[in-house]
């Protein structure tokens, strides 16, 4: 908001402050989706790249799993060692 901590607790009575979270459920201050359209982009940019007869890229693949669901180091290790060895033609 451009506006300090303090300065904006100065301003603001706990009235205000608990319009403007009632506000922020319905309506996003900020872009709430951002990593999905991230996501997006980078399905677009593999698909476009992928290559002939390569399985297309799901939105999942590039989703963050917090989102979904929580993973481990291994898992994470594991997704990123899938999609280097479909990249490099070795295929899943």
């Amino acid at each position: 908001m451009g506006i300090p901590i303090r300065e904006l607790q100065r301003r603001m009575d706990a009235a205000e402050f608990a319009s403007w979270a009632a506000f922020q459920t319905i309506e996003p201050i900020r872009d709430a989706r951002g990593d999905f359209n991230t996501a997006l982009i980078a399905q677009t940019i593999a698909n476009v790249n992928r290559g002939k007869g390569q399985r297309p890229y799901t939105i999942e693949d590039f989703t963050p799993r917090y989102i979904v669901n929580k993973q481990t180091p291994d898992e994470m290790r594991a997704a990123f060692k899938r999609l280097a060895d479909e990249r490099d033609g070795g295929g899943a």
